[in-house]
């Protein structure tokens, strides 16, 4: 299960919307987010990853959906709240870099999941800078998880499901944003998956989210 990477806003004010494009560690992603009150965000997100290593352009594919409310206190600089949201992906990862070369075949396993998430979320804002801080926390769902392993090169393959497995993981991540226009901001992101039970193996996934973005802020004061 490769992770999204945490929705971190940039946009402060009600009728604000951003577009987020962003690449890393973690695949190619496209994010989305609408300020709909002066406390309510909605979000959305799409993710795209590749296993580099391969040259069959095997990996996964996810959707992220949610919302997030803030408190917003006196001083004007801090902003805690946090997020909530469900998600989809499906894709195929593996043990090694190739399924079935010379040598000692490898193994690769076929994965379709959902998870559901919470994320206590801090942002710290000035004129022209976000610093913003999300811990998200969910359980998956492992509709489909079969492992598709060969014991010799060539040989018959062995298939064995895991369908049913779930699982709990905490995600952190950071994120930097610096605003160079009222309607530009750059932003780089850093942060790791990590599951807390593991009663199966779900094959090479990279867990770090590392990533570069750039923002579109649209709506009132961004112009």
């Amino acid at each position: 299960m490769v992770p999204h990477t945490a929705y971190l806003p940039t946009i402060r004010d009600r009728g604000q919307a951003e577009i987020r494009v962003s690449t890393g560690f973690n695949g190619s992603e496209l994010q989305a987010g609408y300020q709909a009150s002066d406390k309510l965000i909605l979000h959305a997100a799409l993710l795209n990853y590749r296993n580099r290593r391969s040259g069959d352009g095997k990996g996964f594919r996810s959707a992220d959906l949610g919302a997030g409310y803030y408190y917003a206190p006196p001083n004007g600089y801090w902003r805690l709240g946090g997020h909530a949201g469900v998600a989809y992906g499906s894709g195929t990862s593996g043990s090694s870099a190739c399924f079935e070369c010379v040598g000692t075949p490898g193994t690769e396993y076929e994965v379709r999941y959902t998870y559901a998430y919470v994320q206590p979320t801090a942002l710290l804002q000035t004129t022209n800078q976000t610093w913003g801080f999300g811990l998200r926390m969910g359980r998956a769902y492992y509709h489909e998880l079969t492992e598709l392993r060969a014991e010799v090169l060539g040989g018959p393959i062995l298939a064995t499901s895991y369908a049913g497995h779930q699982g709990t993981f905490m995600q952190p991540t950071f994120q930097y944003s610096w605003r160079v226009l009222r309607w530009l901001a750059f932003s780089s992101s850093f942060g790791v998956q990590r599951f807390l039970n593991s009663s199966a193996a779900i094959g090479t996934v990279n867990p770090l989210v590392g990533q570069l973005g750039l923002h579109v802020i649209l709506g009132k004061g961004a112009k």
